[in-house]
């Protein structure tokens, strides 16, 4: 049997890395705390995100401010799920990413939200994919 999704297709993966993105903001839409999810939601919601970063380091004209998105989006996950640790981990790795590319798009300023430099109670209007 084969796989009727060609992995080898950037274009495809930029398809699927913008779907996982934006479904997984609708799933953190209006929710600030673990017990605004059910527990299959809080595995649908991380796997969403995680989805968004696998499919954008895959994806066609991908940026480093892509990647830096990615893991804002998970940072972003993990800290609504009170999982702190983590999103202290992946607010950092999108800091380093700005930082080693100089990537100079709004993800940048978001990085730092979860580490008390930025308010994170917004989405930002350029993180749609």
């Amino acid at each position: 049997m084969t796989d009727p999704i060609d992995t080898d297709d950037p274009v495809l993966h930029r398809a699927l890395g913008v779907a996982a993105n934006n479904s997984t903001w609708e799933l953190l839409d209006a929710r600030t705390s673990p017990d605004d999810f059910t527990p299959e939601e809080i595995d649908d919601v991380l796997a969403r995100a995680y989805a968004s970063t696998y499919h954008w380091a895959r994806a066609a004209d991908r940026t480093p401010a892509n990647q830096a998105r990615g893991a804002w989006l998970v940072s972003r996950v993990h800290a609504v799920l009170g999982h702190g640790e983590l999103a202290l981990h992946h607010a950092e790795r999108c800091q380093s990413i700005g930082r080693m590319t100089g990537a100079t798009d709004g993800a940048n300023r978001f990085c730092g939200c979860l580490m008390n430099e930025w308010d994170c109670d917004t989405k930002p209007a350029s993180f749609g994919g």
